[in-house]
């Protein structure tokens, strides 16, 4: 009964945005008046087109196995790209039908023939994102300088975020090509800086042999958990249920070649010369738990140490981290860059800004710096529009004394 409320305004919504848009649509193309019969029966026949392609859309998922999160992202992504840009006509169309209200004569329709090339365009984009974006993985260099022994200098770090599995249901190809991506930029070492699911153990089950093409770096591999990887988006019977699945996370992570920094560090050598790897399981401010210690995670590290800290949420940075000096530099991920927004050479803009401050990219304060990682993954919508899935190439560089 909870959920047949939603479901009546949601249809609701559905037949009145094919009624007005078509309406609008008429007025553009038709100069003739058509009846009010005509245009219930397109709108009944558009809104029987959306669900027909809802019962079409691939189930990849066996339901035996794991839970359908690719199939219900798959229908948010369709009633998306179906229903948002006709309700973008709609702002138009009311824009029109207040002028004519207004001064009570003719309006051009330009107004209309405006809102509805605006209402294509974002058609298109929308499903760009959905086909194209959602995959098309980019590597950005970045170089970090920094006080650190001269054998680590030129060092070569791969951070990947939240790969979300379940989002992807049983297609392995993508993460596949993000795989082979990373085994061919060679790296000294790999990051994983949290989310591995959405919620469940259940869903890194088609993946297994997905991550074990991942080439092993001479350095290792690290990983830390995300709000996502502590199953506290789900309802359980008991709390020894809720912690099995939190630790077959875990465990896939270990079987997969990461060494899973809990609140502790792990110091890695060339030669003589170390660098400490510290990481922390998620803090966040709320609603996100705050299950990281860092200065349990710090503990016995000296002060003239420098550290990297894997940290899944970048308000972690500001909240805690800055206070330790000697943590040169945080990687972080989370935030996805809400998977759309606006990145170019000269200008970078998405939603998650009013968010986050640190969202995306590089941040400096003093010596320390910050990485925000946009992730390999998505979740809820199906889809990447200009926040693209990121693969970070992390150089580390000597800091020269000069």
């Amino acid at each position: 009964m909870r959920l047949a409320f939603p479901v009546i305004y949601l249809l609701i919504l559905i037949f009145l945005t094919d009624f007005l848009s078509i309406r609008y649509l008429l007025l553009i193309f038709r100069k003739k008046c058509i009846s009010l019969r005509f245009r219930l029966t397109i709108s009944i026949i558009l809104s029987s087109i959306f669900l027909i392609l809802v019962l079409y859309i691939k189930w990849e998922t066996d339901r035996s196995v794991i839970l359908p999160y690719a199939f219900l992202f798959q229908l948010f992504s369709v009633f998306i790209f179906f229903y948002v840009p006709r309700i973008l006509l709609i702002v138009f169309g009311f824009i029109y039908d207040l002028l004519f209200f207004i001064k009570k004569r003719w309006v051009p329709k330009s107004i209309l023939i405006f809102g509805f090339s605006m209402s294509t365009l974002l058609s298109l984009i929308i499903l760009h994102g959905i086909f194209i974006g959602r995959d098309m993985y980019q590597v950005n260099k970045v170089e970090i300088p920094a006080n650190i022994p001269q054998a680590f200098d030129g060092l070569k770090i791969v951070q990947i975020s939240d790969l979300h599995l379940g989002s992807y249901g049983n297609n392995r190809k993508p993460l596949s090509e993000a795989i082979r991506i990373i085994n061919e930029l060679n790296p000294d070492m790999i990051v994983f800086t949290g989310d591995i699911v959405n919620n469940y153990a259940l869903e890194t089950i088609p993946f297994i042999d997905v991550f074990k093409q991942l080439n092993k770096p001479p350095l290792g591999m690290f990983a830390v958990l995300g709000n996502h990887d502590f199953s506290d988006y789900s309802s359980w019977s008991d709390e020894n249920k809720k912690q099995k699945n939190s630790a077959l996370i875990e465990e896939f992570l270990k079987s997969s070649g990461f060494q899973v920094l809990r609140n502790k560090y792990q110091f890695v050598f060339i030669e003589k010369d170390s660098l400490c790897i510290a990481g922390v399981d998620n803090w966040g401010i709320p609603p996100f738990k705050k299950y990281g210690n860092l200065p349990n995670a710090m503990t016995d590290i000296d002060e003239s140490s420098p550290v990297i800290l894997l940290s899944h949420n970048p308000t972690h940075w500001r909240g805690e981290v800055l206070d330790y000096k000697n943590i040169f530099l945080t990687l972080s991920g989370h935030t996805h860059g809400m998977q759309m927004g606006i990145e170019t050479s000269f200008f970078t803009w998405s939603p998650v800004k009013y968010m986050y401050k640190e969202w995306q990219g590089l941040y400096t304060s003093n010596d320390q710096y910050l990485y925000v990682n946009k992730g390999l993954g998505f979740i809820g919508f199906s889809a990447r529009i200009g926040m693209y899935p990121e693969i970070t190439l992390i150089t580390l560089k000597k800091r020269s004394l000069n």
